[in-house]
């Protein structure tokens, strides 16, 4: 499956590499031609945050702790100077949230080169869709005939012309392919287009922003109205509790003085005619009033905060 249209899927190629990551050579391997992300998984001091970053291609990201921060790092261009410095115009820096890691083991200190990938047929699949294509097209080429005729123009007799890439065989085509790298066939990204992608990048970040606001306020509005209901209910009960009290009230003065005995939950009636309640009914009794005395210290509240 030369084109990479099949139906087979595979696992990304995965390399692990042993070594210090603030002593990785730029310059040389993989790295020479810059990576479209990279995550840092400890905290790395901000002295050394452009060892990491020089790694980046135009266009590319970098996510990580730097002290007690998650940062994100866009890469805008490559620096005309040898001095990497996030906060230049080369890089575009955002903080994410505050975070806490490990710090970043940095040793042993020895350089580290990443090898660099050579393409073959078995790995075709892992390439960019641009390598992939054009490398089909140029097989396609090479397996059709040496002339190739064109379309005729109108009146005009039958024109021919030679197709290049017949003229060597496959296999020395898949030789040339292994000397090129995965962004071969890309064409080269302006500073504008870069830039571009960026502000799309946030305009999206600032859309998804939005709309999660829009569904904190409602679920917000939500919980208001049913703070409201209850407190309705709450209130009607008040009433309904103190009209019990009183009636209660009212019933032990008709009996009048005396006591009532009974078991530890009934109640007795002193002198004055009030109700003495023990037992269950009596902590009942204590936590509504408590409940009562709540609602009305919230309901002043509330009402001082309207008169204000």
């Amino acid at each position: 499956n030369f084109g990479g249209g099949g139906k087979k899927k595979t696992l990304p190629l995965m390399q692990c590499i042993h070594g210090n990551g603030l002593h990785i050579v730029p310059d040389k391997g993989e790295s020479s031609l810059g990576f479209d992300r990279i995550y840092v998984g400890a905290a790395v001091e901000r002295g050394r945050l452009a060892r990491l970053t020089c790694l980046l291609k135009p266009g590319g990201i970098l996510v990580g702790p730097v002290d007690d921060e998650l940062v994100k790092v866009f890469r805008i261009r490559k620096s005309t100077t040898d001095q990497m410095d996030i906060d230049s115009d080369d890089f575009s820096r955002q903080v994410l949230s505050g975070v806490r890691f490990s710090p970043l083991v940095s040793y042993p200190d020895t350089d580290v080169i990443i090898p660099s990938c050579v393409w073959n047929p078995s790995v075709h699949h892992l390439y960019p869709d641009s390598f992939r294509n054009a490398s089909r097209a140029l097989m396609l080429c090479g397996n059709s005939q040496f002339i190739q005729p064109l379309p005729p123009p109108r009146r005009t007799l039958i024109r021919r012309t030679t197709n290049v890439a017949a003229m060597l065989p496959r296999v020395l085509w898949l030789e040339i392919l292994s000397f090129t790298h995965r962004h071969w066939f890309e064409p080269t990204e302006t500073e504008e287009a870069l830039l571009r992608q960026r502000l799309a990048e946030e305009q999206e970040n600032a859309r998804r922003a939005h709309q999660a606001r829009m569904e904190a306020e409602a679920r917000c509005q939500m919980m208001e109205r049913e703070r409201d209901v209850f407190r309705l209910l709450a209130r009607r009960w008040q009433s309904r509790l103190q009209v019990m009290i009183q009636e209660q009230r009212r019933a032990s003065g008709v009996v009048g003085t005396g006591t009532a005995s009974g078991g530890n939950d009934a109640g007795s009636i002193d002198e004055g005619g009030e109700l003495l309640l023990g037992g269950r009914e009596e902590a009942v009794i204590f936590g509504l009033g408590t409940m009562l005395a709540g609602l009305h210290s919230d309901s002043d509240d509330d009402e001082d905060d309207e008169e204000e």
